[in-house]
Formats: structure tokens, sequence, C-alpha cells
């Protein structure tokens, strides 16, 4: 029988990858390090090269490995970056380790420090897409430790970009306690927007580079998640191969922290609905309007 695999969540943000590791981390088989313990803006990453973020993560899959005691590998992997926080492993039987991971944080680059400079200065180093053709040392790790990959994307860019907006531009939504309408500067937005546009590609470009690897991948849309969260998470556990017992998910579920911070519908969402519908109703992103 295979046994449960370990994963890295490739995400963009608002797209319900907090909820997901959330509730997989809730599941006592399951370790979760710490919240994005790679991810660029925390203060012990902004020194930490590429190689060594590579290697902390073989650390962090052998958690599961059974050829050394799991006191010395989880000291092995504190060891690798000290500054990295990590959650104490309350069960000593894990059966699967896990991060999410946006792609761009294994690419070191510096900004500017005002933020919509630093921005787009981002979507224009995000154009230069031949600094992700050499992802071998991460697929060459993922096929060792037993790793599978979880892409956590949303179809509506304008309702994904407009939760990023408010939680960058306004300290509004998900992590904040004010969940009040936006009213949104259309220049900064489509700054945004562009980002999200090459952030898509790249994580595109980087699914079909594991498929050629034969890297196991599974889709997790926010749409499904939440027309039917508990059938979406089901097909997940069973995926990583984590068997469920019965009133399980559903417990997971009710436990977790995560909920909706932003109103599905634009316009209730946005002040300047009207402002915002004119511009976008014009441009191929008329769909998303719905």
């Amino acid at each position: 029988m295979d046994r449960p695999s370990n994963f890295l969540m490739v995400f963009h943000g608002a797209s319900a990858s907090s909820l997901v590791e959330e509730i997989l981390s809730l599941d006592d088989r399951v370790y979760v390090p710490s919240f994005e313990p790679l991810e660029n803006y925390h203060n012990h990453n902004r020194d930490m090269s590429r190689k060594e973020k590579i290697n902390w993560l073989k650390c962090l899959f052998s958690l599961t490995d059974k050829t050394d005691d799991l006191f010395s590998k989880f000291n092995r992997l504190h060891l690798v970056n000290k500054k990295i926080p990590l959650q104490p492993i309350t069960n000593k039987d894990i059966l699967s380790v896990g991060i999410k991971m946006r792609l761009q944080s294994l690419y070191q680059a510096k900004f500017r420090k005002n933020f919509s400079d630093k921005l787009l200065n981002r979507v224009r180093l995000l154009t230069r897409y031949d600094w992700l053709d050499n992802y071998n040392d991460l697929f060459t790790l993922i096929k060792e430790r037993n790793v599978k990959i979880i892409y956590s994307y949303r179809d509506n860019i304008l309702k994904q970009t407009l939760s990023n907006y408010r939680r960058v531009y306004e300290k509004k939504g998900q992590f904040f306690s004010d969940h009040s309408q936006s009213t949104i500067n259309i220049k900064l937005f489509k700054t945004m927007l562009s980002y999200a546009e090459h952030i898509n590609i790249l994580e595109k470009r980087f699914l079909f580079l594991a498929k050629r690897k034969q890297v196991p991948i599974l889709k997790l849309n926010y749409e499904d998640i939440l027309s039917d969260k508990e059938k979406t998470l089901a097909n997940l556990f069973a995926f990583l191969k984590l068997k469920l017992v019965n009133g399980q998910l559903k417990n997971l579920i009710a436990r977790s922290s995560y909920k909706k911070a932003t109103n599905d519908q634009l316009s209730q969402a946005i002040n300047n609905y009207s402002e915002f519908y004119t511009y976008f109703q014009k441009t191929s992103y008329a769909r998303f309007l719905k």
C-alpha cells in the first residue's frame, strides 16, 4: 500500500490556500512547520539564498523518513536556519509534512522601497521567465522526498486581485479586523492585475515543467471550495493518501479559523463600483465582473 505523501502547495494570494493549509495542519497526522516560512517578506529570509531554502526543504521533507529518529531530524531542520519559527511536533508518528510557497520565494531580487514602484519592478522581473527554466533542484527534491504538488488557484482574477488590493493598500480583509467596502484606485489596481497575470503565466509554466517531470499535481480551485468545501477537501486528502474516518473532515472544517472576508459580489465589495465597472467592461476582463 502507498504511504501518505508530503506536499508543496504552490499558491497566489487570495486563493483559499491559507484555509487549506490550516485544515491540513489541524490533522495530527500532518505537520506544517509555520505560516509561509520561506516567503521573502519575513526578515529571516532576506539573506537566505535559494540553495539554503532548497536545503531547508530537504530537511523538512526528511521528517517522514524512517531512517533516523524524529528529534534528530527536527533538530537538523532548526539548525539550517534558526530564525525560521517552527511549530512543535506533537505527534511522533506524523505521516505528511508540507508548506505553502509562492514560486517567487525561490528567486532573490531587490526592489525599491516604495510599494508601487516595487510592484512594477516585480512585473518587469516576471517577464524574464528564463530563471524558471532551471528548477531541476526542486524537482529532484520533490521526487526523492515523496512530495506532491498542490496548486491553489482562482478563476476570477478580478476578485482575486481585489482581495490582494484590500490586503496590501487598505489593510482590509482576511488578516485584518476591517472588512468594509473598498474604494479602488484604478491605476494601482491595474498594476496589481498585471502582476497577477504574470504570476498566472509563471505558475502555468511551472506546472508544465512539473508534468514533464511526472510529478503528481492536484489543482485546487477556489470556486470549487466555495461551492462544495467538503467534497473538494476530501479529494485533497485522498490525493495525499490520508484516510478519513466518518465525520473527521467536517470536524476539521468546523475548527478552521478562516472565514470569507470580502463580499463575493463586486458591486457590494467596491464603493466606486460604477467607475470600476465602466472601466473594466471595455476590457478582456469584462467576463469577470459577474
